[in-house]
């Protein structure tokens, strides 16, 4: 049950982060990077401070063991990766197609899986199935015209090496402790890391800030507060390999959600890629026994 209650939870998720995509379009119009993700990360931070309380005040009746170590360790690594993420995928879309943008940095669902072999992690082989099939389905539902290697696609690809090692100490801490906590940790740490850049760089005005508000307020509530949330509550029960699957979906969603608002409609090809990536989500959620192999008795 819990792992059911996980999985429609993370899926949940990544349909609000899919949404997201239409407000940080519009965001982008008027504030760059370092700023847009430091007012994204501070007002989360204000959204989750009561609820940090609460959570905390929860498990201290209930007489759970919240280690102020694994909170403070957790939060640094979480956060340090989010922050360095979130900025090199802005980097990397200034300078390369948003299609292919989408699939340089889902492909942290084929990086997860590759960082869980050398740390001794082992899955059903449809889960590993289920990776190719999904990478199949992005490039189809992303990627248009040629594709060559170009620097925004390095800083992309760095990106994505973020993001799955963000998905790895999710995976870590989430069970040491409270998820609102961990939440409202990893939020500060990515504030604090876009303050001094945003200041030194980029130097906004207030006009400009007072353009985005509205954009930046649905991200930081919906996008980072309900959705980060989300992601470390659910990954208490999901392993990182298929959490980082389900939350690739937030490509298909954001071409959805395109279509919806921006009257940016699918063609075939895309249409193909998300039937793709939902048969690879699907194959990913079969029992493992089906895919043992019963070996013979031999006398």
């Amino acid at each position: 049950m819990k792992s059911k209650f996980s999985f429609i939870l993370l899926l949940i998720v990544t349909i609000i982060w899919g949404s997201a995509f239409v407000f940080q379009d519009i965001a982008s119009e008027h504030v760059s990077s370092f700023t847009f993700n430091f007012f994204r990360f501070f007002f989360a931070s204000l959204f989750l401070i009561p609820l940090a309380i609460l959570g905390y005040e929860s498990d201290k009746k209930k007489g759970k063991e919240n280690k102020t170590k694994d909170l403070i360790l957790g939060s640094f690594l979480c956060g340090s990766f989010l922050c360095l993420a979130s900025v090199l995928q802005q980097k990397g879309i200034e300078t390369t197609s948003v299609g292919k943008s989408g699939f340089i940095t889902s492909s942290y669902i084929l990086i997860i899986p590759i960082i869980s072999f050398f740390l001794k992690k082992r899955y059903s082989i449809n889960v590993y199935l289920s990776v190719v099939i999904a990478l199949v389905g992005l490039y189809l539902l992303c990627v248009k015209g040629s594709f060559s290697l170009e620097t925004g696609d390095i800083y992309l690809l760095g990106g994505a090496l973020c993001y799955a090692i963000q998905i790895i100490f999710v995976e870590r801490f989430s069970s040491k402790t409270n998820c609102f906590c961990l939440s409202l940790g990893q939020a500060l740490v990515s504030c604090i890391f876009c303050l001094v850049p945003m200041l030194l760089i980029e130097n906004p005005s207030f006009e400009q800030i007072k353009l985005s508000i509205w954009p930046i307020l649905y991200i930081a509530l919906f996008s980072t507060t309900i959705g980060y949330t989300g992601q470390i509550i659910a990954q208490k029960n999901i392993n990182p390999t298929i959490a980082s699957l389900i939350m690739s979906l937030e490509s298909v969603f954001s071409v959805i959600f395109g279509a919806i608002i921006l009257k940016q409609y699918l063609e075939i090809r895309e249409i193909i890629g998300c039937l793709v990536m939902f048969i690879a989500i699907i194959f990913s959620q079969l029992p493992s026994e089906w895919f043992k192999i019963k070996k013979k008795n031999c006398k």
